[in-house]
């Protein structure tokens, strides 16, 4: 049973790291299609506003000219797409608040936490135990998708930028404190005993991986 739930993960993980790549290459297209366009505009907009060339003194003919590079005017939609990927992150910074706010520093003392009430509040009511394990993972599971949409637009915006990798820095964790609740929750609903000792010898997912969140 344990060998086939794993194979069935495992499919799933499969199926979502396809969808992630498949959308990041279409993603990545359009916003170099949507660069040339920019680009071209740019270039145009540069060769149309060409200053004149003013008449001036002898005196001033005979003094050095320092060449600058001209400034590359700024479009309305870059603006509007660096307001964009700000609000991404000031979203996400708030978000990372709230994960910090659930489960401490600590993702694996959270868990080891979450497995602990389950064992001791088991034998008092099973399905109010399991119940606690699936509001939790609730609770980070929109979170996570939260964190997913705002990583999105900065994806569509920017590409794989360094507020992009910020971003993941959070989605990463809170993605493996989101399958460490659903392995919990899994083995509660189809055998406690087997979550139990999963537990005490250490075969339990977030028991064998490094769980570390950025600071906000």
């Amino acid at each position: 049973m344990s060998k086939t739930k794993a194979q069935l993960k495992e499919q799933k993980r499969e199926k979502n790291r396809r969808s992630y790549h498949k959308n990041k290459d279409s993603i990545n297209a359009r916003r170099r299609e949507r660069y040339k366009v920019q680009h071209r505009e740019l270039q145009n907009q540069g060769k149309l506003s060409k200053p004149k060339k003013s008449e001036s003194s002898p005196a001033a003919k005979a003094t050095p000219v320092v060449n600058r590079p001209p400034e590359t005017p700024v479009s309305k939609e870059m603006r509007l797409s660096k307001l964009r990927v700000h609000h991404a992150c000031e979203k996400v910074r708030e978000l990372g608040k709230r994960v910090t706010y659930l489960c401490g520093r600590s993702p694996l003392e959270f868990l080891e936490t979450v497995c602990t009430n389950f064992i001791s509040n088991r034998t008092v009511d099973a399905s109010a135990a399991r119940k606690t394990i699936a509001i939790h993972y609730e609770k980070f599971a929109a979170i996570r998708d939260q964190i997913a949409a705002h990583q999105a637009t900065v994806l569509e915006l920017e590409g794989i930028s360094d507020s992009w990798r910020a971003i993941e820095s959070l989605m990463e964790p809170v993605r493996k404190i989101c399958n460490s609740l659903d392995e919990i929750e899994c083995e509660a609903g189809i055998d406690a005993d087997l979550l139990i000792d999963d537990f005490n010898t250490g075969e339990l997912g977030f028991q064998k991986d490094v769980i570390e969140l950025p600071k906000y």
